[in-house]
This record gives C-alpha cells, structure tokens and sequence, in this order.
C-alpha cells in the first residue's frame, strides 16, 4: 500500500521559503502565496501554500509524487522546508490500494466504520465511490 498524497498543516516556514514564496509565488486557495519548490534551486517535489486564513497551522506543505520519497525524504524535505516538524499535522494523506477481482461495491458493502453516523454510496456516470465515514473533520472514500 503506497501513499498517493499527503499534506502537512505547519505553524511555520523557514524564513528562506517564506520570503521566496512571498517574491515569486501567486495568491491561491486562501493562502497569500503558492510556490512549486521544485521550479526553485532546492528542486523539492513540494508546493507550499504560506499565510492561510484557517487558524494557527496557516501553512501547507504538499507532497509531489509522495509514493516514490519514502519516509526519510519526506522528513527531510519537510525539516528543511518548515526547520521542525514537531508541530505539524496531516491534514490529507490518501492511501492507494489495488484489489484485484473486487469491485468498489462489493468492497464497500463490507466497510463498517463503529460510531459513524454519516456514510454515503454515490452513482455517477463515473462510476461507485462509496463513503464509510463522512464528517467535516474525516472523510474516508472508497473509489475505483
């Protein structure tokens, strides 16, 4: 099982990629500035979203291609971007699984989050994606 994304809330970012985000970065989902760091000197396969209206964590960190870091990198990429990452939250991680021979439905069917009150299945021309847990703060989503 690979991660597929992952997103970091931080409280803060080093000074460095905060001037740099602020100089060469765009306004973008509620946060001052955007910046793709792998079109910077660092290279990182990571976009920050610095100065968000949402709180004391106001900073993003996402991850590019996260499956392919490993946990190490991820750490390092994260401690040289934010200097500790002692205060940082996972504010989106998404798993991806394949299971051969199973469809969406069937797997869905056999999902049961205990203490949930709010779950889904939605039909689109899509295709099934089915919700087990579904909350303002936790979603879980079940999709082929």
């Amino acid at each position: 099982m690979a991660a597929d994304k992952l997103i970091l809330r931080v409280t803060s970012v080093e000074p460095h990629y905060s001037r740099l985000a602020s100089r060469m970065g765009k306004p973008a989902c509620g946060y001052e500035s955007f910046l793709d760091l792998r079109r910077t000197k660092s290279k990182f396969p990571a976009r920050i979203y610095c100065d968000g209206h949402f709180g004391t964590h106001n900073n993003k960190v996402e991850f590019i291609d996260v499956s392919r870091l490993g946990l190490g990198r991820v750490t390092e990429i994260a401690e040289a971007i934010c200097g500790s990452i002692d205060d940082a939250l996972i504010y989106r991680i998404d798993w991806s699984v394949d299971i051969l021979g199973v469809s969406v439905e069937d797997l869905a069917s056999c999902c049961e989050v205990s203490g949930v009150q709010n779950s889904m299945i939605r039909r689109s021309a899509l295709g099934i994606s089915s919700y087990p847990h579904l909350s303002n703060t936790r979603t879980e989503l079940i999709y082929d």
